[in-house]
């Protein structure tokens, strides 16, 4: 609305400054000065306008004799909103998210199975993946009884369910979270069959 009003005013000013000079006609010193104030008004009610609309950023500055306001324009207001969010954003700090295995420990020498892990998980998994891999196999496995909103969980392994054979054996331990990040542990347990 305001660009339009000041558009206006300067499109009919332009008209009557055309219409004179093609009728051969000139503007009187006083014409000019009156269409020059008309302007200088209307650049103030604009700005005015858009002081009021809060697209306007006013610095107050004191000087020594006299008060000076600086007034930037719309699109400057805009750039330096953008701007605080940006920093606003980068401030904010990341949440990282774990998993950990609590038992066995990584290394572990068993002579028994099956074996359970137990481990704890930062709030907002939704889901673990457990990979058990060996120089034979590799098994991949979604843990079943996991929700979201557990803290903690556990996990099986044995050679009637494929994911534990003698010898050396990898367990990789996945936490999926809402916010797509996803953290892993991985630990080696090392299998002797009696």
């Amino acid at each position: 609305m305001k660009n339009f009003v000041f558009a206006s005013f300067v499109l009919v000013i332009v008209l009557t400054l055309s219409s004179c000079t093609l009728i051969g006609g000139t503007l009187t010193e006083k014409e000019v000065s009156q269409i020059e104030e008309r302007l200088a008004k209307l650049e103030a009610d604009v700005l005015s306008m858009k002081f009021e609309l809060g697209l306007v950023n006013v610095d107050v500055a004191k000087n020594v004799e006299e008060e000076v306001i600086v007034m930037e324009d719309d699109d400057a207001v805009k750039d330096e909103k953008e701007e605080e969010i940006v920093k606003e954003e980068k401030e904010e700090p990341k949440v990282t998210h774990s998993i950990e295995i609590d038992s066995p420990e990584d290394e572990t020498l068993v002579h028994t199975a099956p074996v359970e892990f137990k481990g704890t998980v930062s709030k907002g998994a939704t889901k673990i993946v457990v990979t058990a891999s060996s120089i034979d196999s590799k098994d991949v496995y979604i843990l079943q009884n996991f929700k979201l909103g557990d803290e903690s969980f556990w996990y099986k392994a044995d050679s009637s369910f494929g994911n534990l054979v003698p010898g050396s054996n990898e367990f990789t331990f996945e936490a999926y979270f809402e916010n797509e990040e996803v953290v892993s542990e991985k630990l080696t347990v090392y299998y002797l069959h009696n």
